[in-house]
């Protein structure tokens, strides 16, 4: 039952993430008045914005040699946020 509500939150964690980013988005767009889709090329204006918030444009060895040792941290993090939680939750 516990894993499950763990999951549950992990779930809603991801939906919340998706949304801030959906929302810097349509706030280019709409507030700060950037190209949508349909105005300009690719993903538009507002999308490519967006681009300096995603760790993911760094070429691979950028992002896994060059990002060292934050890139590692990062991952051991997002292991260890459900593992702990786990224990948190009466598993201990």
């Amino acid at each position: 039952m516990k894993i499950g509500l763990l999951l549950l939150l992990w779930l809603i964690g991801y939906i919340v993430v998706t949304w801030v980013g959906i929302g810097h988005t349509i706030f280019n767009i709409k507030v700060l008045h950037m190209k949508s889709m349909k105005e300009s090329e690719g993903l538009g204006e507002g999308y490519e914005r967006t681009k300096l918030w995603h760790p993911l444009r760094l070429s691979f060895k950028q992002f896994y040699i060059e990002y060292q040792p934050w890139i590692t941290l990062i991952y051991v993090a997002i292991f260890l946020g459900p593992v702990i939680g786990y224990f948190m939750a009466g598993h201990m």
